[in-house]
């Protein structure tokens, strides 16, 4: 009796050993690109920790004066005495859970900007849009939280330092 009829016939592979070899080469030449990218390699940042350089009061207090100088002299500031007495109880009662040095500004913007900002010493800024885009208080108050928290982290320009300080201005300015 003849084997080989009985015998299946052996199906070729969908992929050829060279195939095979090229695709996995691709892979790790792919996968070392990858680990190679600085992007691979971004952190968020250490929320837990203190900057390297603390400010003494007396900086932090002359930086907030600038700061605020700043503010007014290029920005439009709300001056509605409700809004604003609305805006700073809200970050007070907020506030009382941080540890700050110093009780914070809270200036309300004239801008149609859904915008938040944390300047130094304190200083808070809101945009008339993000309150009129707030659908309840509770939307605004998560945005102060999140204000107090650069505030009390140091995380915006004068986290290195008073000399670094002017550096954080014009970006404000800007907005």
């Amino acid at each position: 009796m003849n084997m080989k009829g009985c015998l299946k016939q052996k199906s070729q592979p969908s992929f050829t050993v060279n195939q095979k070899k090229r695709s996995l080469f691709n892979f790790l030449i792919g996968l070392l690109l990858l680990c190679a990218s600085p992007t691979f390699h971004a952190a968020l940042p250490d929320l837990g920790s203190r900057p390297q350089q603390k400010l003494s009061f007396q900086q932090q207090q002359t930086l907030r004066t600038a700061f605020l100088r700043t503010l007014y002299q290029s920005h439009r500031i709300n001056t509605d005495p409700t809004l604003n007495q609305w805006l700073s109880d809200l970050g007070h009662r907020l506030a009382q859970y941080a540890d700050l040095p110093q009780r914070p500004v809270f200036l309300l913007i004239n801008s149609p900007e859904i915008n938040a900002f944390a300047g130094p010493g304190g200083v808070i800024g809101v945009h008339t849009g993000l309150i009129l885009a707030a659908d309840t208080t509770d939307e605004v108050a998560a945005v102060l939280a999140h204000e107090l928290a650069h505030v009390q982290q140091h995380q915006q320009g004068w986290r290195g330092g008073a000399d670094h300080a002017p550096l954080a201005f014009p970006a404000v300015s800007a907005s």
